[in-house]
């Protein structure tokens, strides 16, 4: 288990990474009004529980299988709802949060984890 969430976590962390350094200038357009700060033990969390619940939920249900649509919808509505938890209580508490911010970051949550719930289970296919 601890494998699969490991290949869960080394494929999310990038494919998010390369979203975040090529969604900056807009980001940084959405979030002008809010003072930001890098939380270090707060992105180490956020980085633990989303493949975490992605793994649990998802990746080890559909291991043996790999990636069928199944896989990947359940993947897919995984993450929408992880990232419109963060988004939709932002939109209902922070005076300025975006709308346009919070569909594309909620759509952006569903497929980083259906793009990752590929790769890791293409990944753990080959290495069964």
């Amino acid at each position: 288990m601890l494998k699969t969430f490991l290949i869960t976590f080394l494929v999310m962390l990038p494919l998010d990474a390369i979203w975040l350094f090529s969604m900056k200038n807009i980001y940084d357009k959405w979030l002008i009004n809010f003072e930001r700060v890098v939380n270090w033990p707060a992105v180490i969390l956020v980085y633990i529980f989303i493949p975490l619940g992605l793994f649990w939920l998802v990746i080890n249900k559909h291991v043996n299988d790999g990636p069928t649509t199944k896989a990947l919808f359940d993947a897919f509505v995984y993450g929408v709802c992880a990232y419109a938890v963060y988004d939709l209580t932002n939109l209902a508490t922070l005076k300025g949060w975006s709308i346009p911010m919070t569909v594309v970051d909620i759509v952006w949550g569903g497929v980083l984890c259906l793009t990752t719930a590929y790769f890791a289970l293409m990944i753990l296919q080959k290495i069964s």
